[in-house]
């Protein structure tokens, strides 16, 4: 097991993260997930290298490839299509770009799960990376309690990844920018991991910070057994009180065993709309107003729910009793949100180069055909729908113009103006 300076420094307990993520080789992060994704990321690239991501990762990739002035080949997820959630990255995608590519790729970089619990086959990913040489990265910032029991999924860590990353709030309850970065593979320099760990984290991690991983860490250990055993008891009373929804759908595992997505996260309570006459926002307006309930992500078609390792009985039965009573009340029909789109975009020009060109701004409509020169981003997920370089087309400006219709936060538009190249 390979010493590691951060965590000796800070008296984390090793042995404790060992056991429960099953990797030595861990750094502790005070600054987000994004600060272990940019270290990742330079750490095992050089300026100019090219690799391999997944459009639906988030902002903090974007940022790092810009700032390490990477190319990059992206890939999109397929799609559940009946209520357009984003599915897993197929291997056999990534290896056919591996092997038929003119370009040597660096790394190829993930996000499993994705922000509403759907997972990729990390092991046949790695495999495949394995194959040819390239370095594998997996944002698994909302799966930290995998592979913690065994009726959870088996998490990126064990599956084979080279580098995962982690974020420690949320379902393991601990505070906002507490995070891990696990380093799997041994042939990675570690002396670059503790330079961009120190450039993009900290060199003096806050004590209470440091404590709070701690905790978090202390409570899993000693608590997660009992603590699991109790959230599956209640997750599967849950289930059986919201079994008998009309308009409502509970996106389940079932559903996902005869398709390509590898597995559901138990955590997270997908709720489709597409039987329904209503969006998200809707929804969402009527769960925080009469329920005191927030959603943890809201899209046209669907909401998600987060529920967490030691989420109470109360709460359970809440999310239950709301779900039953709001459905009584729904319209059945076809919920006519625009459909997600599943393209690539042309990118004329690298992120870095589009986010330092002239610009001008224009009304949305007018920007078909026209290159962005920055980001257009879903605020809660921050999942780039746009990124700077990218070209408009009609089909994208429909979705967007969509979203903002029925209240979805997009960032990046100004008043109804967006930035683009100055031609």
């Amino acid at each position: 097991m390979m010493k590691i300076s951060n965590n000796d420094k800070n008296n984390i307990n090793n042995d404790r993260i060992c056991k429960i993520f099953g990797n030595g080789n861990t750094y502790t992060l005070v600054n987000g997930t994004s600060s272990g994704i940019y270290a990742a990321l330079f750490a095992v690239t050089n300026e100019g290298d090219n690799i391999l991501v997944a459009r639906n990762c988030t902002k903090s990739v974007s940022n790092a490839i810009e700032l390490r002035h990477l190319n990059v080949n992206w890939m999109n997820p397929d799609i559940i299509a009946n209520i357009c959630i984003d599915g897993p990255i197929d291997a056999k995608k990534i290896e056919y770009e591996l092997e038929n590519s003119d370009v040597k790729y660096s790394a190829v970089v993930i996000t499993s799960p994705t922000i509403e619990g759907v997972l990729s086959d990390v092991h046949s990913i790695s495999t495949v990376c394995r194959k040819y040489g390239v370095i594998l990265i997996v944002d698994e910032s909302y799966g930290a309690h995998f592979s913690m029991d065994t009726r959870l999924p088996i998490g990126a860590l064990p599956s084979g990844a080279d580098i995962v990353i982690h974020s420690l709030s949320g379902i393991l309850d601990g505070d906002n920018q507490t995070a891990l970065m696990h380093v799997r593979n041994t042939n990675i320099n570690p002396e670059q991991i503790d330079r961009y760990c120190e450039m993009f984290d900290t060199k003096e991690q806050s004590p209470l910070l440091v404590e709070n991983i701690n905790n978090t860490i202390e409570a899993l250990y000693e608590n997660g057994k009992e603590k699991w055993n109790d959230f599956f008891s209640m997750r599967m009373e849950f289930m059986l009180r919201t079994g008998m929804l009309e308009k409502f759908h509970i996106l389940s595992q079932d559903e996902l065993n005869d398709t390509s997505f590898e597995y559901l996260d138990p955590c997270k309570i997908v709720v489709s709309l597409e039987n329904t006459a209503h969006n998200g926002v809707e929804i969402a307006e009527r769960m925080r107003n009469e329920y005191n309930i927030s959603p943890f992500y809201i899209m046209d078609r669907y909401i998600v729910f987060m529920t967490k390792y030691n989420t109470s009985m109360e709460d359970w039965d809440k999310l239950a009793q709301a779900l039953v009573e709001l459905d009584a009340t729904l319209i059945s029909g076809i919920n006519n949100a625009h459909e997600s789109v599943n393209i690539l975009l042309q990118s004329e020009c690298s992120v870095f180069q589009a986010l330092n060109s002239e610009w001008e701004e224009v009304d949305l409509m007018n920007a078909i055909g026209r290159v962005s020169a920055d980001y257009i981003t879903i605020r809660e997920s921050n999942i780039p729908i746009i990124l700077p370089g990218e070209r408009f087309v009609t089909d994208i400006v429909d979705e967007i113009r969509g979203l903002i219709t029925i209240g979805i936060n997009i960032e990046g538009i100004h008043n109804g103006m967006i930035r683009i190249i100055k031609e």
